[in-house]
Protein backbone atom coordinates (compact mmCIF):
# COMPACT_ATOMS: atom_id res chain seq x y z
CA UNK A 1 0.00 0.00 0.00
CA UNK A 2 0.81 3.49 -0.59
CA UNK A 3 1.21 5.50 2.53
CA UNK A 4 2.82 8.61 1.30
CA UNK A 5 0.32 11.85 1.81
CA UNK A 6 -1.60 12.85 -1.21
CA UNK A 7 -1.35 16.25 -1.62
CA UNK A 8 -4.83 16.39 -3.17
CA UNK A 9 -7.52 18.60 -0.47
CA UNK A 10 -9.96 16.30 1.03
CA UNK A 11 -13.52 15.84 0.12
CA UNK A 12 -15.49 18.41 2.09
CA UNK A 13 -19.18 18.48 2.90
CA UNK A 14 -21.70 21.22 3.83
CA UNK A 15 -25.30 21.41 4.37
CA UNK A 16 -26.83 24.58 2.41
CA UNK A 17 -28.40 27.53 4.79
CA UNK A 18 -29.58 31.09 3.25
CA UNK A 19 -27.47 33.63 1.84
CA UNK A 20 -28.92 36.30 3.85
CA UNK A 21 -32.32 37.37 6.22
CA UNK A 22 -34.33 36.96 3.01
CA UNK A 23 -33.56 33.45 1.70
CA UNK A 24 -35.83 34.17 -1.89
CA UNK A 25 -35.96 36.01 -4.96
CA UNK A 26 -37.88 37.07 -8.03
CA UNK A 27 -36.08 35.70 -11.08
CA UNK A 28 -36.80 37.19 -14.74
CA UNK A 29 -39.89 34.94 -15.58
CA UNK A 30 -41.97 36.56 -12.39
CA UNK A 31 -40.73 40.69 -13.93
CA UNK A 32 -41.85 39.48 -17.59
CA UNK A 33 -45.33 38.37 -16.05
CA UNK A 34 -45.82 41.29 -13.75
CA UNK A 35 -44.58 43.27 -17.28
CA UNK A 36 -47.24 41.21 -19.33
CA UNK A 37 -50.28 42.56 -17.07
CA UNK A 38 -49.45 46.52 -17.99
CA UNK A 39 -50.98 45.69 -21.15
CA UNK A 40 -53.95 46.29 -18.84
CA UNK A 41 -53.10 49.68 -18.93
CA UNK A 42 -54.21 51.10 -22.10
CA UNK A 43 -57.73 49.86 -22.09
CA UNK A 44 -57.80 51.16 -18.29
CA UNK A 45 -57.76 54.62 -19.83
CA UNK A 46 -61.08 54.44 -21.54
CA UNK A 47 -62.63 51.80 -18.63
CA UNK A 48 -61.87 51.66 -15.22
CA UNK A 49 -62.77 47.95 -15.00
CA UNK A 50 -59.10 47.30 -16.64
CA UNK A 51 -57.16 48.61 -13.71
CA UNK A 52 -59.16 45.42 -11.72
CA UNK A 53 -58.32 42.96 -14.11
CA UNK A 54 -54.59 44.23 -14.26
CA UNK A 55 -54.75 44.00 -9.96
CA UNK A 56 -56.12 40.68 -10.68
CA UNK A 57 -53.50 39.45 -13.07
CA UNK A 58 -50.97 40.62 -10.69
CA UNK A 59 -52.39 38.90 -7.51
CA UNK A 60 -52.27 36.00 -10.02
CA UNK A 61 -48.57 36.45 -11.09
CA UNK A 62 -47.94 36.79 -6.99
CA UNK A 63 -50.12 33.66 -5.74
CA UNK A 64 -48.25 31.62 -8.82
CA UNK A 65 -45.17 32.69 -6.65
CA UNK A 66 -45.81 32.12 -3.53
CA UNK A 67 -46.88 28.54 -4.42
CA UNK A 68 -43.83 28.27 -6.31
CA UNK A 69 -41.55 29.14 -3.25
CA UNK A 70 -43.58 26.90 -0.90
CA UNK A 71 -42.71 24.07 -3.12
CA UNK A 72 -39.48 24.53 -3.11
CA UNK A 73 -36.87 22.74 -0.95
CA UNK A 74 -35.71 23.66 2.78
CA UNK A 75 -31.77 24.80 2.96
CA UNK A 76 -31.63 22.11 5.54
CA UNK A 77 -32.65 20.07 2.69
CA UNK A 78 -29.70 20.66 0.38
CA UNK A 79 -25.61 19.46 1.02
CA UNK A 80 -22.89 20.61 -1.28
CA UNK A 81 -19.75 18.48 -1.85
CA UNK A 82 -16.82 19.89 -3.05
CA UNK A 83 -14.34 16.97 -4.69
CA UNK A 84 -10.77 17.85 -6.14
CA UNK A 85 -9.63 15.26 -8.67
CA UNK A 86 -5.90 17.16 -8.68
CA UNK A 87 -3.52 18.83 -6.52
CA UNK A 88 -4.07 22.33 -5.86
CA UNK A 89 -1.29 24.64 -7.33
CA UNK A 90 -0.86 28.19 -8.31
CA UNK A 91 -0.63 28.69 -11.63
CA UNK A 92 -1.72 25.41 -12.59
CA UNK A 93 -5.49 24.48 -13.76
CA UNK A 94 -6.94 22.50 -11.12
CA UNK A 95 -10.37 20.31 -11.50
CA UNK A 96 -12.90 19.77 -8.92
CA UNK A 97 -16.38 18.99 -8.71
CA UNK A 98 -18.98 20.15 -7.23
CA UNK A 99 -22.05 18.18 -5.62
CA UNK A 100 -25.23 19.07 -4.68
CA UNK A 101 -27.70 16.77 -2.61
CA UNK A 102 -31.04 17.09 -2.59
CA UNK A 103 -32.69 15.05 -0.49
CA UNK A 104 -36.33 16.59 -1.17
CA UNK A 105 -39.30 15.21 -2.80
CA UNK A 106 -38.69 18.49 -5.12
CA UNK A 107 -36.51 18.74 -8.12
CA UNK A 108 -34.28 21.72 -8.56
CA UNK A 109 -32.18 23.37 -10.82
CA UNK A 110 -29.12 25.25 -9.47
CA UNK A 111 -25.97 26.67 -10.91
CA UNK A 112 -23.07 26.04 -8.45
CA UNK A 113 -20.03 28.52 -8.63
CA UNK A 114 -17.18 27.86 -6.64
CA UNK A 115 -15.66 31.18 -5.35
CA UNK A 116 -12.02 31.45 -5.58
CA UNK A 117 -10.24 34.69 -4.71
CA UNK A 118 -8.89 36.84 -7.64
CA UNK A 119 -4.96 36.23 -7.13
CA UNK A 120 -5.37 32.30 -7.49
CA UNK A 121 -7.32 32.86 -10.71
CA UNK A 122 -6.41 33.71 -14.44
CA UNK A 123 -10.21 33.38 -15.39
CA UNK A 124 -13.57 33.36 -14.72
CA UNK A 125 -14.57 30.70 -12.39
CA UNK A 126 -16.32 28.02 -14.07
Amino acid sequence: MNDQPTLIPPEISSAARSYKRIGFAFGDRFFMLLFVGLVWLGPAFFDRRFVYAMLAWDAFVLLVWFIDLAQMPRPAQLAVRRRWHSPAALSIESELSLILENSSRSSIQAKLIDSVPLQLRSARAE
